[in-house]
């Protein structure tokens, strides 16, 4: 890559540029090998796509790595317990659901605080 070599030299390193190749898949031999590789690893088991927490920036709409935020580097997913508390009261607006199943689901931090609960207020 032009670019990228000019910027390389420019910071004054030394690289033997025989060496290079590009790894995307605008190189089809490279990019061959490299999904040759990975659906091998999938499947020997080696690598699995699966879900995971990830820390969600409302600003751009997505999950964003830990080197994209400006703020709060280091900051892990927070992880809460959710307690289903059953609704059985339906006053007002939630009449319409009397009849049915309806839970509630509270966060918190401290899950050992909530024993006993007789009581969840909800704002209107």
């Amino acid at each position: 890559p032009p670019l990228a070599k000019r910027d390389i030299s420019a910071m004054g390193c030394g690289v033997d540029w025989r060496r290079s190749f590009i790894t995307t898949d605008v190189n089809p031999y490279y990019d061959k090998f490299v999904r040759w590789q990975m659906n091998k690893l999938r499947a020997m088991g080696k690598i699995v796509k699966d879900k995971r927490f990830a820390v969600y920036s409302p600003l751009d709409g997505q999950p964003c790595a830990d080197h994209d935020r400006a703020t709060g580097e280091g900051v892990g997913p927070q992880e809460y317990v959710l307690v289903k508390m059953k609704l059985l009261e339906f006053p007002g607006k939630l009449a319409p659901l009397a009849g049915k199943k309806v839970f509630l689901a509270a966060a918190t931090l401290r899950p050992e605080t909530m024993y006993g609960q007789t009581n969840c207020w909800v704002l209107p």
